[in-house]
């Protein structure tokens, strides 16, 4: 599910860039080298009546990238580096839905999706126009809208909410479809990757 979101990223992306102003939300997100946790996705698609659901356990590195491991319905993880996306199925089998050497905008949608999962509005605030409100005991809201007609042509909005982390993000397809993903037992400790999660970046 999370893969075709992806893969419409890196085939509609551009280059934009713009200043971004600091506010408190900044200052109540805390910035872990390492975040683990778990998630919940759930994708409702226009003419489906039953949603997709899926989950499993994520990885964000700010040096390294992302290990996103869907558990359930089917086994499958998908690694998001700076410089590529490759998924791996539950027999071993591993394919690079795309790569920075070869594609330009593959770099732009990892850094995307790095600054979705750890919530970078600095760097969201380059390809969004971020409406943000603070909200009581140290949470937070964040409705993003896309500034260039290329992302605009994917989605209608995102909205992220959290507090010291993101914990869940809405995505709003221009299609129609919808994708929910909640986040939840996130822990910053080990600071570092364990040898086998370095492994997977490999």
């Amino acid at each position: 599910m999370i893969r075709s979101i992806l893969v419409a990223m890196a085939l509609l992306l551009s280059l934009p860039c713009f200043a971004a102003e600091g506010d408190s939300i900044r200052d109540r997100l805390a910035k872990p080298a390492v975040l683990r946790g778990k998630f919940e996705q759930t994708r409702h698609l226009q003419g489906f009546r039953n949603a997709l659901s899926s989950q499993g356990d994520f990885i964000v590195s700010r040096e390294r990238g992302v290990i996103w491991e869907t558990r359930k319905p089917f086994p499958s993880t998908t690694v998001i580096s700076k410089s590529r996306l490759m998924t791996r199925q539950a027999d071993g089998s591993t394919e690079i839905v795309f790569d920075k050497s070869h594609s330009p905008a593959a770099g732009i949608v990892n850094a995307l999706m790095l600054a979705l999962l750890g919530g970078d509005l600095d760097a969201l605030s380059k390809y969004f126009t971020l409406k943000e409100s603070t909200l009581p005991e140290g949470a937070w809201r964040v409705e993003l809208t896309p500034r260039k007609s290329a992302l605009a042509h994917v989605f209608e909005r995102i909205v992220l909410q959290g507090d010291r982390y993101v914990r869940s993000v809405h995505l709003e397809e221009k299609g129609g479809d919808v994708t929910d993903i909640i986040f939840q037992s996130m822990h910053d400790t080990p600071a570092e990757l364990e040898p086998s999660e370095a492994r997977q970046f490999e």
